[in-house]
């Protein structure tokens, strides 16, 4: 998808660069990007650094991503989730929800939670009463494959197997260069935006997963429409003549 999306921007003229912007700067009316040794100046930016998942200790954890023994969004992928034995592991309330989430696929539950789930006894209860099994003070040691199963080793709880085990340990926003010019996050650190995607810093805007939303390609598509919408009404008004390309 990426390889054809790139194919279709360099139709129109994108160019696509490698690399790593290692610092954002106001200049003027615009910015000014360090990348790959040198400054690109733009009147306008447009964030999608997206964001970093939270994993748990995870031995060879791009095979089990890549085995989808370990997944990371329930939303994403909780309908292939067939009567699998799964786990959910987590802090309480957050563990909690995804699990009676992931509910409508399964019956065979577990919520590992890191500590305990004093703080959220309703929930808890609501997640019994359906089944859900709940492991307290279930900190990880380690989790690794195990044939095809994925075998989940705690400090003091013991150890345990499972079909498919979703970490939910939250994520860190990639919004580190926005926030350093003084862009408003959330508590979550991703950015807060207005109706048309823009920051509260004028010229600097954000879609996918650096802004705070669902978390879902098509979402982030939507933005970005809306974005790149905004983005050409600030742009200087470029008259239309006609030309002997139609003869």
């Amino acid at each position: 998808m990426l390889a054809r999306l790139a194919e279709q921007a360099t139709q129109y003229g994108a160019l696509i660069e490698a690399g790593c912007v290692e610092g954002l700067a106001h200049e003027g009316a615009g910015f000014v990007a360090t990348l790959n040794g040198r400054a690109v100046t733009a009147r306008t930016v447009i964030m999608a650094t997206g964001m970093k998942d939270v994993l748990p200790p995870v031995e060879a954890a791009y095979d089990a991503v890549a085995q989808s023994r370990i997944r990371l969004c329930a939303i994403c992928d909780g309908y292939e989730v067939n009567g699998d034995n799964v786990a959910v592991y987590g802090e309480a309330e957050c563990a909690i929800r995804h699990a009676l989430f992931l509910r409508n696929f399964t019956d065979r539950l577990t919520v590992l939670i890191k500590a305990s789930a004093a703080e959220c006894q309703g929930i808890a209860s609501e997640a019994l009463q359906v089944g859900i099994q709940l492991v307290e003070d279930a900190a990880v040691d380690v989790i690794r494959l195990v044939g095809d199963q994925v075998e989940v080793q705690t400090l003091k709880s013991g150890s345990f197997h499972f079909d498919i085990v979703y970490p939910c340990l939250g994520s860190d926003s990639c919004s580190g260069l926005a926030s350093a010019l003084g862009a408003e996050v959330d508590e979550q650190g991703a950015l807060v935006v207005d109706s048309h995607q823009c920051t509260n810093l004028k010229g600097l805007y954000a879609v996918g997963d650096v802004v705070g939303s669902l978390k879902q390609i098509s979402v982030a598509t939507g933005q970005a429409t809306i974005c790149a919408t905004a983005v050409h009404g600030q742009l200087d008004r470029r008259l239309w003549e006609p030309c002997d390309w139609f003869g």
